[in-house]
């Protein structure tokens, strides 16, 4: 009866078959589920990144990848205040990459 139902009109929700029937819409949860196997979302297409758009993407970013020495890192400023403040300082020379 209610693989009926969802055939006949599968747009309704759970909730309104459930109360149609006289059942909890957990329960009819349950049935479509486990006993029918239907999913109850709809089936959507997955989100691709051709190459061209991985490209575009690619150029138009604002960052900088170093996998050696993060930016900040390396200012001449920030490394000068670390050895200041901090004689063990160690600088890009000698702290190993990632």
């Amino acid at each position: 009866m209610v693989k009926k139902k969802i055939l006949r009109d599968n747009k309704r929700s759970m909730r309104k078959l459930a109360s149609d029937l006289g059942i909890s819409p957990t329960s009819m949860r349950r049935i479509v589920k486990l006993e029918m196997g239907f999913c109850s979302h709809k089936i959507r297409p997955d989100h691709m990144l051709t190459e061209k758009v991985k490209v575009t993407r690619y150029e138009k970013r604002n960052s900088i990848d170093d996998s050696d020495w993060a930016s900040a890192h390396g200012a001449k400023t920030t490394v000068e205040l670390c050895r200041q403040q901090f004689p063990d300082f160690w600088g890009k020379d000698i702290w190993p990459s990632n």
